[in-house]
């Protein structure tokens, strides 16, 4: 059964590939409450490239990856992050603005992401929970670091304390630089502590 990368993505494809979204990042909490009904809405913008991987015979998406692109470095010469999500859960939004906030400040501070001219962002890479362990995800990132070679950018992503255990993205090249533990017991006393690990690959053409 032959697996093709394809960046053609159709209206059609979008329930399939937030099925894939929501199965592959069930065990993490935030995904409920950012997309309770629809794929993560950066993969519509226009900055953005989605691709998916398709079972040649059975026409079936098998994974997907999207990834967000900058002209220039997103990290330096900003104020803190003021992020503010609206329409979700008023439960769980301040503990998740944290999150995000907290996260995007210290990528200023992360000597392995200054300087770049340009910056490529792996926000989901996701596999069908019956299509995992054929390569799915290898075919995926494979496409991904070409465009970034292509670019001459930096390529990083946050990868979970499960997503590192299976070891691919430490086989494509990206290397660990920040892994963070993000609890706050005192102000969100019943959410679950969250680990992410910021991980960088240069690029061919990036010069670092």
């Amino acid at each position: 059964m032959p697996l093709v990368v394809s960046d053609k993505i159709e209206e059609q494809d979008f329930d399939p590939l937030f099925y894939i979204q929501y199965t592959a990042f069930s065990v993490e909490p935030a995904i409920l409450a950012l997309y309770p009904g629809d794929l993560d809405p950066s993969a519509r913008a226009g900055n953005v490239s989605t691709a998916k991987v398709v079972d040649d015979q059975s026409g079936q998406i098998c994974a997907f990856l999207v990834m967000r692109r900058f002209d220039k470095n997103p990290f330096t010469g900003r104020e803190e992050s003021d992020i503010h999500l609206l329409g979700i859960d008023v439960k769980v939004r301040p503990w998740l603005e944290w999150i995000l906030n907290s996260r995007f400040d210290r990528k200023r501070d992360i000597v392995a992401l200054q300087p770049a001219r340009s910056y490529a962002n792996i926000v989901a890479l996701g596999t069908h929970p019956e299509r995992r362990r054929e390569g799915a995800g290898t075919l995926l990132l494979k496409w991904a670091i070409s465009l970034v070679d292509e670019k001459g950018s930096k390529a990083y992503l946050d990868a979970s304390k499960e997503a590192m255990s299976y070891g691919l993205y430490e086989k494509m090249g990206f290397r660990a630089v920040d892994p963070h533990t993000y609890v706050d017991k005192a102000r969100f006393p019943d959410a679950d502590a969250i680990t992410l690990v910021t991980m960088v690959q240069n690029s061919k053409g990036s010069g670092d």
